[in-house]
């Protein structure tokens, strides 16, 4: 290797690694995206020339994590001047656009290295929503250039070709009359060139093919303009208008009609697009993958989102894409599929951060002052701002509002009260934004803003009759979360902020293995909200709140039964009118009578459970009835001080499902006495 090769090779090492860094610092809770993203690319990036086909990274997510800024400042860093960037959610105007994108590679960038990136590719879908396929010519191209790098594209320039055949017209007609074109200049008289073709249709020529009224003999016969665009045209033969220039310069009128004729068809003949040295990075959402982004309840714990998001592997991601293109399509976006993660709450709490830092400069260079915030008001930024499901997108919308869509007022505070301070300090307290100026030592004003709360407003501990019935019912879930599945909710909830669901669980990702007595106890939790309101309240008083936890446990029993092989038979039932019917036909009433057995041993079980832990009920629910919730360390310490004895030191003790089921095979192969799996 040469040493200006080894120079360069050090240098875009360097450059990469401090592209890492700086991305790392300015996009939270993405470090691991951004590790598998620098080092997948790396390869093109070093060493481009021995790349025989396109290296094609895929970055999937929800909505607002940071996919299309992440690429843009990874080319900024790099100063990759050739970057092509297609939105496919351009949905009335992406087939124009990308023709003429793909012409811009063909003019500008042919078989030389560069970046194309395809930002919302998920409205690129070739399946519809309904599963029929979809007939769209122009996103063929896309396919192609992901396969081999290399397809062929017809140019489509209505000027240039208007004014070709318009040159080419007027040279015939000059030709016919004996008209002298030297060197690309006119040596008969001006008056007699005008005179053949004054006739003609193309009256345009006048100004894009000559000079009309100062036309003298010896003048260049094309003018700029006209150059320009059939330089557009003739790259491939000239690199630049002084080499056209040169050209026409050294040609007779014969030569000439040759030369516009022979780019004429040239430009009709389709031409081969040669992106083998690109890196193509395709951007998209991939809602379907990610199970919890359709809940935009903003009381949802973004600790959970990201844990759900951690589980989602290559094989979900391919899975989802199929509703989405065929096969051979997913096949031709290769095997780097990028996950990203849901933003964790440290991660939403560095983004507050980071905006917090760069709002201080804007104060600074706004107003002159500089500017503390309290942790109040991180706090209330987060509180209003964060909906785990929906990205960044609502948080930067609420730092606007709240903090610099008031520099205005501020401003005019400043002016009107002649305040000279050198400090502004921020802090949220009972309601308003406190905007203090101080002076040397002391605040000498204060601004009060109260600020349009349309989140935290809506947080707040009622105290009534229907906090104390919802936090019965969700204290009985989790309840029997703790004593049967053996997990401790992240968080209990007695009210939320979601009009539809007055009260929720939150519940850890669970890796247990659905056994058949898994199953029953998931069945046991999901009616122990409404077995707890009865053993409260009584039968007579219990709510309406319970419709979707027996419809869930319900199709969880029957969906066991049904297709599981969890009955007495080992085969799947499906319904008699199902037209692909190639299960046996279920046994209706026989399966019913089933299904209804075990929703009624899954009550009594909870029923039994929760009596024999009613001072941890009782106490759950009370302090759910106080506050609008109770997170996992306080469910732990009531665990711990309220269950049964019985309860408390089996709890600690059990082997999780998945351990038995090794422990049994173990024991089985050497002879011994089988463990029994809990109930």
């Amino acid at each position: 290797m040469s040493v200006t090769r080894v120079s360069d090779f050090t240098n875009k090492m360097l450059r990469l690694q401090h592209a890492k860094e700086i991305l790392k610092s300015e996009f939270a809770g993405i470090d691991g995206v951004i590790d598998q993203f620098i080092d997948t690319a790396r390869p093109w990036y070093i060493f481009p020339d021995l790349q025989e086909r396109p290296l094609v990274i895929n970055l999937w997510g929800m909505t607002g994590t940071g996919k299309t800024s992440l690429v843009k400042r990874f080319v900024e860093l790099i100063e990759w001047q050739s970057y092509f960037h297609c939105d496919m959610g351009e949905s009335a105007e992406y087939k124009w656009s990308l023709r003429n994108r793909f012409s811009d590679l063909h003019s500008h960038r042919n078989g030389l290295p560069l970046i194309i990136g395809f930002d919302e590719f998920q409205h690129a879908r070739t399946i519809k929503a309904n599963g029929a396929q979809v007939n769209e010519p122009s996103l063929r191209l896309i396919w192609e250039l992901m396969d081999s790098g290399q397809f062929q594209i017809s140019r489509d320039n209505e000027n240039i070709t208007y004014e070709l055949s318009g040159a080419i017209n007027a040279l015939e007609r000059a030709l016919v009359y004996n008209i002298k074109i030297i060197n690309g200049k006119l040596e008969s008289e001006p008056e007699l060139f005008k005179n053949c073709i004054k006739d003609q249709r193309f009256d345009f020529v006048h100004s894009a093919f000559i000079e009309a009224d100062s036309i003298k003999r010896g003048a260049f016969l094309f003018n700029d303009h006209f150059l320009d665009q059939l330089l557009e045209e003739t790259k491939v033969q000239f690199k630049n208008r002084k080499a056209l220039d040169n050209f026409i310069g050294q040609c007779t009128g014969i030569e000439l009609l040759a030369f516009l004729k022979q780019a004429y068809e040239d430009f009709y003949r389709p031409v081969t697009v040669d992106c083998s040295k690109a890196l193509i990075i395709v951007m998209g959402n991939l809602d379907e993958a990610y199970p919890a982004c359709h809940n935009f309840n903003p009381d949802l714990s973004a600790d959970l989102f990201y844990r759900e998001s951690l589980q989602i592997q290559l094989p979900q991601i391919k899975s989802t894409l199929k509703q989405y293109f065929r096969s051979e399509q997913i096949a031709r976006l290769g095997h780097i599929h990028i996950i990203y993660p849901a933003l964790s709450v440290k991660a939403y709490k560095q983004i507050i951060q980071q905006q917090i830092d760069k709002l201080k400069q804007i104060y600074h260079s706004k107003l002159g002052i500089e500017v503390h915030f309290e942790q109040s008001i991180e706090r209330l930024i987060y509180r209003e701002g964060v909906n785990p499901s929906q990205g960044t997108r609502p948080l930067f919308s609420c730092i606007h509002n709240l903090l610099q869509a008031p520099m205005a007022q501020i401003a005019l505070f400043i002016q009107e009260n002649s305040i000279q301070a050198r400090l502004i300090h921020v802090e949220y307290q009972n309601k308003f934004i406190l905007f203090h100026f101080i002076g040397s030592e002391h605040i000498i004003n204060t601004l009060k803003i109260k600020p349009s709360l349309r989140i935290e407003i809506l947080r707040r501990e009622r105290k009534d009759n229907n906090q104390a019935l919802v936090a019965v019912h969700e204290s009985g879930h989790a309840v029997l979360s703790m004593l049967l599945l053996r997990k401790i909710p992240m968080q209990v909830f007695s009210s939320t902020v979601d009009s539809e669901m007055e009260g929720l669980v939150s519940n850890p990702p669970s890796n247990s293995i659905a056994s058949k007595n898994w199953i029953k106890n998931q069945i046991a939790v999901l009616i122990g909200g409404l077995c707890a309101e009865k053993i409260i309240f009584g039968e007579d008083a219990i709510s309406l709140g319970s419709e979707s936890d027996l419809r869930m446990a319900t199709q969880l029993a029957m969906k066991a039964l049904l297709k599981n092989g969890f009955y007495k038979y080992p085969v799947s039932f499906t319904p008699a009118a199902d037209d692909n019917n190639l299960a046996v036909s279920t046994l209706t009433e026989e399966l019913d009578r089933e299904c209804i057995r075990w929703m009624q041993e899954a009550e009594a079980y909870a029923v039994e459970t929760l009596k024999n832990n009613m001072e941890l009920l009782l106490n759950c629910s009370w302090k759910l009835s106080e506050r609008r919730s109770v997170d996992k360390k306080d469910l732990r310490n009531l665990f711990l001080k309220f269950a049964s004895v019985e309860d408390r030191s089996s709890w600690f003790e059990t082997i999780s499902e998945s351990e038995k089921y090794r422990e049994i095979l173990r024991s089985q192969k050497s002879g011994a006495i089988l463990p029994v799996m809990h109930k």
